[in-house]
């Protein structure tokens, strides 16, 4: 139970558990256009007090419910084994991708750059909680990640998956709210 943890930090451990008020109802979160206009401006300005970053682009809205995922409306249902969203490639390609229109890119790629997931619930629950594994207990190479393929329509990513070690260290955090984010 990551909520009784007091040392959980980015620096420490490579995420953080925030209190982070939202203006959104649930519902709002199935929206695209409120998730860009009223969301995406309140992950950015936390993520820049989080981190210090002089710019943050939001990007990839992912809401995930079994049960809407079973009734074909396109949403997905959750993820059921251990990964990590992008690779030593694939963050920096997805950041080529996302940033070849502004032509900004190669002088981004010179400086330190993140890509992080905000993750929230808002109904409460504690079906599915997100366990999140941290990084002070993994090994930065292939004996804990194994890099693997995500093909899409119109590119190919790559994330990792994780390698069961009995010394890794997941948390997971009960009861989160709407206002409380990972």
């Amino acid at each position: 139970n990551g909520r009784v943890v007091d040392d959980i930090n980015l620096d420490s451990t490579g995420f953080s558990f925030e209190t982070l008020p939202t203006t959104m109802k649930g519902q709002d979160f199935y929206d695209i256009q409120t998730v860009h206009t009223k969301y995406f401006p309140e992950v950015v300005e936390h993520v820049k007090a989080l981190t210090g970053a002089t710019a943050v682009m939001p990007f990839d809205h992912s809401v995930r419910n079994a049960t809407l995922m079973r009734n074909g409306t396109g949403i997905g249902g959750y993820v059921g084994f251990a990964h990590n969203d992008n690779t030593y490639w694939s963050g920096p390609n997805r950041a080529r991708q996302l940033l070849k229109s502004n032509g900004c890119v190669d002088e981004v790629l010179k400086h330190r750059f993140a890509i992080m997931n905000v993750w929230r619930r808002w109904d409460g629950g504690n079906d599915m909680p997100l366990g999140v594994c941290s990084g002070d207990s993994l090994l930065p190479d292939d004996s804990d990640l194994v890099g693997t393929d995500l093909v899409y329509r119109n590119r190919t990513g790559e994330i990792y998956y994780a390698v069961h070690k009995p010394e890794h260290t997941f948390f997971y955090f009960p009861n989160m709210t709407k206002d409380e984010a990972l």
